[in-house]
C-alpha cells in the first residue's frame, strides 16, 4: 500500500511537472509569435516607407518623360535624376533606362554605357509585357555594368495612349531594404529575409551576415510558408532552417502594396531559453522530490517493518519482565538488608574517624609536653656541660636529642594542625592582615637555609598591597610551609621569588617560585596527599613530614581561597595562593 501510494504521488507529480514544462514551452512560443508578429509588421512598414519613395520618385520621373515619342532619351534630365537619386529615392544607388528594343540607353555607373542588350532580363520583360505590373523587384543579381549583387526594381515607360516605350530602373541594394535590422535585436541567430510572392529571397540578414550575402536567390517554395498570400497576411511555423539549417520560429507578414513578404525568425533556442531553463528547475526540484518522496516511502515501511518486529518483542519481553519483577522483589529485600547494614558501617566509620581525631589530637598534646622537657634538658645540657674532650661527646649527643625532639615536635604540631582542619574544628581568628609584614617575617625563618644551600630570596611585592581578613598566624604558617619547601628543593645557586598582584575580579595573590628540581604530575599528586613523599635523590637529603604543601592547601581554602600549583621537572615550580575579593580591605 504504500509503494502504491508513492507510485501514484510520484506518478500525479510527474504528471503536474510534464504539464508545466509543456505549458510554459507554449507559452514562450506565443511570446516568441507577439514579439515576432510586431517586428514583422514594424519591418513591414519600414520597407512600405521604402519601397513608397522609390516608387514615387519612378513615377516622378516618368511624369518628365525620361524618353520621348521618338524614343530618344532625355540625357539632362537624367544626370539631373541620377545626382540627387540617394535623396529623392533613399536608399536607391543607381538608376538606368532601357529602350524598348531591351538596349540599355542610361545608366549613372560613372563609365560610358555600350551596346547592352537586357530584353531577357525579368526586370524588362516583367513590366513590358504586363501593363499593370506596377513596380517589378527581381531577385538581386549582377549588372553588366554593376559588378555586384543588386535589386532591381523597374517601371513601365508608356505614352498616355499606352505605347511602350521602355523599362525605368532603380537599383538598390539588397541589404538597404533591411535597414531596420540594424535597429533591433533578434538575438545571435535571428534572421530578417524579404521573400517575393514567388518564394525567391530577396534579402536575408543575420548577425553572421549582416551584409545580406547568405541566402538571397534561394527557393523556400515546397515549405511551410502558405501559397498566394493575400495583401497584409500574416502567421508563424516552425522549422529548420533550408539555409543555414537551424531550427526558427518564422513570423511572416505579406505586404499590403507590394509583392513582397517580410519574415522575422528567432532562434527557437532563444525563444526557449527560460523555458529550459524553468524545465530544468523544475525537473531538478521533481527528481528531488522523487528521490525523497521514495526514500520517505522506504523508511515509512522499514519503521512499520521494525515496529512489527517490536511488537513481537514486547510481547516476548512482558513475559520475560513479569519473571524480572518476581525476581526483583527478591533482589530488593535482599538490597534493603545491605542498605541498613552499610549505614551501620557508615556510622561506623564516621564514629572511627571521629575518634582518629581526637585520638591524634589528644596524644599530640600528651606527646607535646613530654617533647617540650626532653627539648629543654638537651639544650641545659649542651650549653652547661664543659668543654672538654670527654664532654665534647655529650655536647654532640644533647644536640641530636634536641634536633630529634624539634622535629618530632613539628611533625605533631603539623599532625595537630591538619586533624583539626579536616575534623572541622579549627577555627580562624580574622583580623586585618599585612600581607608584606607577613611575607617579610616568614622570610626570616627561611633566610638562614637559604643562605646555607646557597639559595637567593627575591621579594616582589607591590607598594599598594592592600590588607586582607585573614588570621594572620595561618597566613605566616602557609607561607614559611611553602617556602620551606621551595628552599629545601632547590638546589645551590637557585632563587626563590616571592610576588603578589591583584586579580581581575579584586582579590589577591601571592605567588612562590623557585628554580629548583620540579614534579612531573603524577609526583605533583602524590606530593598534594598528607605524608606524600616524592621519591628524589634531593629531598632525601633533608628531613620531611610531607605535611607541609597538603596543610598549607586545606588553610588557604579554609579562607575561601584557592592554591594552584604548576611545575616542570628539572625546570622548577610556581605556587599561587589566591584570597576572593570579599577578604580584600
Amino acid at each position: 500500500m504504500i509503494a502504491a501510494f508513492a507510485f501514484g504521488l510520484g506518478v500525479a507529480m510527474w504528471s503536474m511537472i510534464s504539464w508545466s514544462i509543456w505549458s510554459d514551452r507554449q507559452a514562450s512560443i506565443e511570446r516568441g509569435r507577439v514579439n515576432g508578429r510586431n517586428l514583422s509588421a514594424a519591418f513591414s512598414v519600414e520597407l512600405t516607407h521604402t519601397l513608397d519613395a522609390i516608387n514615387g520618385s519612378m513615377d516622378a520621373l516618368l511624369r518628365r518623360r525620361p524618353l520621348g515619342v521618338d524614343g530618344r532619351i532625355n540625357i539632362e534630365e537624367m544626370e539631373r535624376w541620377a545626382k540627387d537619386i540617394s535623396i529623392l529615392a533613399r536608399p536607391t544607388s543607381y538608376l538606368a533606362v532601357i529602350g524598348p528594343d531591351g538596349k540599355l540607353l542610361f545608366i549613372n555607373a560613372g563609365r560610358p554605357v555600350q551596346t547592352i542588350d537586357m530584353k531577357d532580363r525579368p526586370f524588362f520583360t516583367a513590366p513590358r509585357d504586363r501593363r499593370d505590373a506596377g513596380v517589378f523587384i527581381s531577385v538581386p543579381m549582377h549588372g553588366p555594368v554593376i559588378d555586384k549583387d543588386m535589386i532591381h526594381l523597374s517601371k513601365r515607360i508608356e505614352t498616355s495612349d499606352g505605347k511602350f516605350l521602355g523599362v525605368l530602373v532603380f537599383l538598390v541594394p539588397p541589404v538597404e531594404l533591411a535597414a531596420l535590422y540594424d535597429r533591433i535585436d533578434l538575438g545571435q541567430r535571428g534572421t530578417l529575409t524579404i521573400i517575393g510572392t514567388d518564394k525567391i529571397i530577396r534579402v536575408r540578414v543575420n548577425s553572421e551576415h549582416p551584409d545580406g550575402t547568405l541566402g538571397p536567390g534561394k527557393s523556400v517554395g515546397g515549405g511551410p510558408l502558405p501559397d498566394n498570400l493575400a495583401p497584409g497576411a500574416f502567421g508563424s511555423y516552425t522549422r529548420v532552417s533550408i539555409v543555414d539549417s537551424i531550427e526558427r520560429l518564422f513570423n511572416y507578414r505579406r505586404l499590403e502594396n507590394y509583392p513582397l513578404i517580410v519574415d522575422v525568425a528567432f532562434d527557437m533556442d532563444d525563444v526557449l531559453a527560460d523555458a529550459r531553463v524553468h524545465a530544468r528547475t523544475v525537473i531538478a526540484f521533481g527528481g528531488a522530490g522523487t528521490v525523497i518522496l521514495a526514500f520517505l516511502a522506504f523508511m515509512l515501511a522499514k519503521e512499520i517493518h521494525r515496529r512489527t518486529l517490536r511488537e513481537i518483542e514486547l510481547e516476548i519481553e512482558q513475559v520475560q519482565l513479569i519473571e524480572a519483577r518476581r525476581l526483583i522483589q527478591a533482589e530488593r529485600l535482599k538490597l534493603s538488608a545491605a542498605n541498613r547494614e552499610l549505614l551501620a558501617a557508615a556510622e561506623r566509620a564516621e564514629a572511627a574517624s571521629q575518634a582518629k581525631s581526637r585520638f591524634l589530637g589528644h596524644m599530640s598534646h600528651e606527646l607535646r609536653t613530654p617533647l617540650h622537657a626532653i627539648i629543654g634538658f638537651s639544650e641545659i645540657i649542651r650549653e652547661r656541660v664543659p668543654r672538654t674532650a670527654g664532654s665534647a661527646i655529650i655536647a654532640d649527643y644533647a644536640t641530636d636529642i634536641h634536633a630529634s625532639g624539634r622535629h618530632l615536635l613539628e611533625l605533631i604540631n603539623a599532625i595537630l594542625d591538619i586533624s583539626k582542619v579536616e575534623s572541622g574544628t579549627e577555627k580562624l581568628i580574622e583580623e586585618a592582615t599585612d600581607l608584606t609584614e607577613a611575607v617579610r617575617a616568614s622570610l626570616v625563618v627561611v633566610t638562614g637555609r637559604a643562605r646555607a644551600n646557597g639559595v637567593a630570596l627575591n621579594v616582589e611585592l607591590p607598594p599598594d598591597l592592600p590588607k586582607i581578613n585573614a588570621d594572620q598566624t595561618k597566613i605566616r604558617q602557609i607561607l614559611i610551609n611553602l617556602l620551606s619547601n621551595a628552599v629545601k628543593f632547590t638546589a645551590s645557586g637557585g632563587s626563590v621569588t616571592v610576588s603578589a598582584r591583584r586579580a581581575e575580579n579584586g582579590g589577591i595573590g601571592i605567588s612562590v617560585a623557585d628554580t629548583g628540581i620540579g614534579m612531573t604530575q603524577a609526583e605533583l599528586a602524590v606530593a598534594l596527599q598528607p605524608f606524600g613523599q616524592v621519591d628524589s635523590s634531593l629531598s632525601r637529603t633533608f628531613e620531611g613530614t610531607g605535611l607541609g604543601l597538603p596543610l598549607a592547601l586545606r588553610l588557604v581554602e579554609l579562607h575561601g581561597g584557592t592554591m594552584q600549583v604548576r611545575s616542570e621537572k628539572d625546570v622548577g615550580t610556581v605556587i599561587d595562593i589566591w584570597f576572593p575579593p570579599d577578604h580584600v580591605l
